[in-house]
């Protein structure tokens, strides 16, 4: 018995642990080493190791800020970066702990996990730089950006967060005060004053199936332009793709006699992709889909298309040629035209997937024109005209911008028609159809006459370079001559500008009374019919030389191409001699929203690259 006692002591003393292999299958493996703070809400493997090697187990649960200086003093007297990690990753712990019931204390712990964060990633002095393959170092990104993201959520409703008088902002801490300061890199100087800065992690967009970030160090944001009345071509919901850093003037084991400070630095990454840190070429995260629905979302786009359509007077202010992010002269601008009973936001998936490619998002700058669908297409060309040369005088009145002189038009269904005209000679064969006086005799005042003169005359633009019809009917439609056109066409309203010029002055030129204009006949439901007069003339009008074209068609019926149709327009309308290339899109008239045409598209803005290298160099 005695031997039993003593037995029983020395493996008590001994404190045997049985050693022993669990068999588990590789997913279950890696999901427990991929366990870490932001995806589970507990600590990671490496950092609960480190916790147990220095016995801080429960005293980070009693005690987090002396559980950091501790490991603090243990990752400067000894430098090992992978402790700091581990203080990045406890701090974000502790910080999601107090998110809800203490702001202002889960505040400075995420900004100290960002701090920490930062310091394992780029501090020089605690040896080699940190293993890009190791897991801890992809986690060290993450809890830096997440930590920012937290922190800039939290900052506005946190009470310690105050200005103080010579500008920076003051955050307390438990590591004491950090100050902070806001600097801007790389943006245009329209685009240098935001009325506010938004979290693009705080939005989920809808409506546009593709997401496009490049991913790097920093936070995406929704930079909010302020409002510009003098510029024609803000769109009313302006914002810009941005990214936030947070650097510190001092990391982990140095300049302790200094005071905490960070400068915010805010990167246009349409301009700047990396920047440096400590040495280190680092690549900026951004977000470039995000600030793009904020715009797109505006519910004034959504109703316009139907205003725009029944009740076109109401949309004047309104109607015009908008940029996506400001003027860049180096940059070729694409402009967007869409067709009938639509606005701008049809154009959202293929906006976002042009800009997704890095190439065309260098080198293009994407604009869309806006206009009341419900006007005859040929006055709607004339506002189109008169917007891209006020946008050439504003913009490049000394043709000083190669750029600007290689525009390309996209134009869909009757936005086509609209960019047709823009690289046609009218002569006089579309006045003809309304009149057999020259303008000069038609009994018109000086302010009709220009609008006439507008409408019907008109040369090809010299900076337009290429266009791309979607669906286009330039032949007209037939679903124009049908019972429910005519119906729809009696219930838009002509404005009365249009109304009274044309019956004051056009149908009093034309001798014959069938051949004169009615009120329905000043409507673009009318106008898309195929025996319709301007359909007739424009589509008679060569294009200008020197411009090249290009179609896509879509089509819905399976056989020969020729009999083919996308519901709403024939191929035979759709398709035009001489264009550069053809593309079949096994679609209906909405084929833009398509995959394949938003390739097609993007392969013939990289053409248009390519040739203009071609003929510059």
């Amino acid at each position: 018995m005695e031997k039993l006692v003593i037995l029983a002591m020395l493996l008590a003393a001994g404190c045997l642990t049985p050693v022993a292999l669990k068999e588990v299958q590789p997913d279950v493996a890696f999901r427990l080493m991929q366990s870490n703070a932001i995806t589970t809400e507990s600590m990671s493997p490496h950092t609960a190791q480190v916790l147990r090697l220095y016995n801080l187990t429960e005293q980070f649960e009693d005690d987090p800020a002396e559980t950091m200086r501790d490991l603090r003093r243990r990752a400067c007297s000894d430098p090992n970066r992978h402790l700091l990690f581990g203080m990045s990753e406890l701090s974000y712990l502790t910080a999601i702990g107090y998110e809800k019931k203490a702001p202002a204390d889960a505040l400075g712990y995420f900004l100290s996990s960002a701090r920490f964060a930062y310091s394992f990633l780029f501090d020089n002095d605690l040896g080699a730089a940190p293993n890009v393959y190791d897991p801890r170092f992809r986690l060290g990104c993450e809890l830096y950006n997440h930590s920012l993201a937290h922190a800039l959520r939290l900052i506005e409703a946190a009470p310690s967060a105050e200005t103080v008088e010579n500008g920076p902002l003051r955050i307390d801490t438990w590591d004491g005060p950090l100050l902070i300061r806001v600097f801007m890199h790389g943006f245009p100087p329209e685009a240098a004053d935001f009325s506010e800065l938004l979290l693009a992690t705080n939005y989920e967009v809808t409506g546009i199936h593709n997401q496009y970030r490049t991913y790097g160090l920093g936070i995406p944001l929704i930079a909010v332009a302020e409002q510009d009345p003098s510029n024609p071509n803000m769109p009313p919901r302006a914002s810009y793709p941005a990214t936030g850093l947070l650097r510190f003037n001092r990391l982990a084991c140095v300049d302790f006699d200094q005071p905490l400070e960070a400068t915010l630095d805010l990167y246009d990454p349409l301009h700047i992709s990396a920047t440096e840190i400590d040495g280190a070429d680092t690549p900026l995260e951004s977000d470039m889909t995000t600030p793009l629905a904020y715009v797109l979302s505006d519910p004034a786009l959504q109703k316009n298309q139907f205003i725009g359509l029944f009740r076109a007077e109401r949309m004047e202010d309104d109607t015009g040629l908008y940029m996506i992010e400001p003027y860049d002269p180096e940059r070729i601008p694409v402009v967007f035209v869409h067709g009938l009973v639509s606005s701008p936001l049809t154009w959202a998936q293929m906006l976002n997937d042009l800009r997704g490619d890095p190439v065309l998002r260098e080198r293009y700058q994407f604009w869309f024109y806006q206009y009341p669908t419900g006007l005859p297409f040929i006055f709607s060309a004339g506002q189109f005209r008169n917007a891209l040369i006020e946008a050439q005088e504003r913009y490049n009145p000394g043709h000083d911008h190669p750029a600007f002189d290689q525009m390309v038009l996209v134009g869909h269904s009757m936005g086509g028609l609209l960019s047709k005209m823009m690289v046609q000679d009218s002569g006089d064969a579309l006045w003809a159809t309304v009149s057999k006086r020259s303008l000069d005799e038609t009994r018109a005042s000086d302010k009709d006459k220009e609008i006439l003169r507008s409408t019907f005359f008109y040369k090809p633009l010299p900076c337009v370079k290429r266009v791309v019809f979607i669906a286009t009917p330039h032949a007209g439609s037939e679903l124009s001559d049908l019972r429910v056109a005519n119906l729809i066409a009696r219930l838009i309203a002509v404005p009365k500008f249009i109304a009274t010029t044309a019956f004051d002055v056009l149908t009093l030129d034309i001798a014959t009374p069938g051949a004169k204009l009615t009120e329905r006949d000043l409507t673009s439901v009318k106008n898309l019919s195929p025996n319709n007069r301007f359909i007739r003339a424009t589509h008679a009008q060569p294009i200008a030389d020197g411009v090249h074209y290009h179609s896509l068609i879509g089509n819905i019926r399976e056989g020969n191409v020729e009999h083919g149709s996308d519901g709403a327009v024939a191929y035979t309308s759709s398709h035009l001699d001489g264009a550069v290339s053809e593309f079949i899109v096994p679609a209906n008239h909405s084929c833009h929203y398509h995959p394949l045409a938003i390739l097609e598209v993007r392969r013939i803005l990289k053409e248009h690259l390519d040739s203009w290298k071609t003929v510059d160099s």
